[in-house]
């Protein structure tokens, strides 16, 4: 049976976050299958302000 993973947290190195929203974004923009749901939510602070959660299927490369 398959076991779910807790999500991948991004460090906060901007370096490293910028390489990764480009990462995903080409993802999107090629409506690669690897991307399985895309969901809009808001924060609870005092303005709501709106969160993309994007879910995508890691698969790791064979040799």
């Amino acid at each position: 049976m398959a076991r779910a993973l807790p999500p991948t947290y991004l460090p906060v190195s901007p370096l490293c976050l910028a390489e990764k929203l480009r990462e995903i974004a080409n993802l999107l923009e090629q409506r690669n299958p690897l991307i399985r749901t895309a969901e809009l939510h808001y924060t609870t602070g005092s303005h709501g302000e709106p969160v993309t959660v994007i879910h995508i299927e890691v698969r790791e490369e064979s040799e």
